[in-house]
């Protein structure tokens, strides 16, 4: 196996792009900063490759077979890790992940030789609160607007934490409005047996909700956009939960312990760290004696097995 910074990866007599443009590409999940417009041959789970679909991006299916495996990787519907062996190593591309548990599981942590791990929160500042923390934070903010009769807006991302934030609303008796986009990928998750309800804010149905003192979740890139819908006069609370929130602080990611716990239960021998705060994750582990690296800092091919002699 040969890796090719900072995404490349040479192994099986092909070259496959993780997470990046390329002809022959393993797409981890379907958020627009993984996935393009430009059709491509895929290798992704299959409500990866639904969710694409219904986001406006078609893809084909690598044509050669693979001895790959995909885990769980807990981000969102169908995200997966990539391992896969070869030269008698074994290499782990976790994708973004985390390992609290949510609606869509935890990550799956294995054995690999090398591993290479996002670093969204890699500074040891971005500690999280236990996650039903959090959750137990929104429902009693969402039933104190709504014993003052105050409409609640949730922001959040359509994959993933619009999902998470309608099955904690459904789990209060709540069915949430939410936008044409969250409705439609809510829809895939409804099809994988998820059992979200949910009112399409554009629907006939939602225009009587409009003009009570409902419950929302749109995406905090629309709001504007879905807003003026909106035909009532009482007052709005509005509250974007996510890893960056001064008020709920929920993500779909792991945060800085989560991301040492894996390094740790993996046993992995050399670790390439990767987005976010790559250089800054890679220095913590190295204080805890692991062999790691930035990708960044990477500027040629690496060829695993020469690394492996090193390490």
């Amino acid at each position: 196996m040969i890796f090719n910074p900072p995404s490349i990866l040479n192994f099986q007599g092909l070259e496959l792009g993780l997470d990046c443009k390329a002809e022959n590409v393993f797409i981890s999940h379907a958020h627009f900063d993984h996935i393009t417009k430009k059709s491509r041959k895929t290798l992704a789970s299959k409500e990866t490759i639904e969710l694409m679909k219904v986001r406006g991006v078609e893809t084909q299916k690598i044509e050669k077979e693979l001895k790959a495996e995909l885990l769980n990787a807990g981000h969102v519907l169908g995200s997966r890790q990539l391992r896969v062996e070869g030269d008698g190593q074994v290499f782990t591309y976790t994708g973004d992940f985390k390992l609290s548990d949510s609606i869509t599981g935890k990550a799956e942590v294995r054995q690999t030789d090398y591993l290479l791990i996002e670093a969204t929160y890699g500074k040891p500042e971005y500690v999280f609160p236990e996650r039903n923390e959090v959750y137990d934070n929104i429902t009693k903010w969402v039933k104190r607007n709504q014993e003052l009769n105050i409409i609640t807006i949730l922001g959040g991302y359509e994959l993933g934490k619009a999902q998470e934030l309608i099955h904690l609303m459904n789990k209060e008796g709540i069915t949430p409005l939410v936008g044409g986009e969250i409705a439609k990928i809510s829809e895939v998750y409804n099809h994988y047996g998820f059992n979200l309800k949910f009112i399409d804010i554009n629907s006939e149905e939602a225009q009587e909700e409009l003009k009570t003192s409902f419950v929302s979740i749109l995406s905090p890139f629309k709001i504007k956009k879905e807003l003026p819908q909106i035909k009532s006069n009482k007052k709005i609370d509005y509250t974007t939960p996510s890893g960056w929130s001064k008020k709920f602080i929920l993500s779909d990611h792991a945060d800085f312990n989560e991301l040492i716990e894996y390094v740790e239960a993996s046993e992995a021998k050399k670790v390439f760290c990767t987005h976010g705060f790559s250089k800054e994750l890679a220095s913590e582990l190295k204080k805890k004696g692991f062999n790691a690296v930035a990708v960044d800092d990477l500027k040629v091919k690496t060829e695993l097995r020469e690394l492996m002699v090193s390490v």
